[in-house]
């Protein structure tokens, strides 16, 4: 078979793959180091941020 007859070369897919897994590796090493009582905040900022937009502007 032609196709398998010589290895392709890789190397163009590892600064694609590279950018997420710092994204989300850089997004982990900010959840562990701001402790249990700031992760708790973390969540709930977020939970505040998509209430706000599920419920709209307060209006008085």
């Amino acid at each position: 078979m032609p196709f398998f007859d010589h290895p392709a070369n890789a190397d163009f897919l590892l600064p694609i793959i590279k950018l997420p897994l710092l994204l989300i590796s850089s997004i982990f090493q900010v959840v562990l180091a701001v402790g249990p009582i700031g992760q708790i905040a973390i969540i709930a900022v977020a939970i505040a941020l998509f209430t706000k937009n599920i419920m709209g502007p307060a209006r008085p």
